[in-house]
């Protein structure tokens, strides 16, 4: 009699109150992995430090002016395995904050440990951003 009691108070646990308890969980659960931002910006880089850091600095400019934070925008920095040093030291000091220092857009920084070209490195920078954003630009 016992044990029936047992099997009883087990299958309402898993069969009621476990499913209730994941529903609610997973509603305040939004990982970065499901997150539908609006933009995507891909900036391909390849040992070419000016150019990187005129468009980094016009990037930011825009940024500030227009006011875009991190609800809408990602900004994937992929460099192609550079051995330009001023490159490399460029992406790793590269943040998006405002005066108080809280970051406006979240900027990941991915680098190929080989060298696979554009065409491998921006397939590899859109299928990342495909994932997250309903529309992605590229920037090389």
């Amino acid at each position: 009699m016992l044990f029936l009691k047992w099997k009883l108070v087990l299958f309402c646990v898993i069969v009621i109150i476990v499913p209730i308890i994941m529903y609610f969980a997973s509603q305040g659960m939004e990982t970065f992995a499901n997150k539908q931002l609006e933009t995507g910006i891909l900036i391909y880089s390849y040992n070419g430090p000016e150019k990187l850091k005129e468009f980094l600095d016009k990037l930011k400019q825009t940024v500030m002016k227009e006011k875009l934070n991190d609800t809408n925008t990602i900004i994937y920095i992929l460099d192609d395995h550079s051995d330009n040093k001023r490159t490399i030291e460029m992406i790793d000091d590269y943040e998006l904050k405002n005066s108080d220092g809280k970051h406006i857009i979240e900027v990941i920084k991915d680098r190929n440990l080989a060298h696979f070209g554009l065409e491998r490195s921006k397939e590899k920078g859109f299928m990342f951003l495909e994932q997250k954003c309903k529309d992605y630009y590229l920037f090389e």
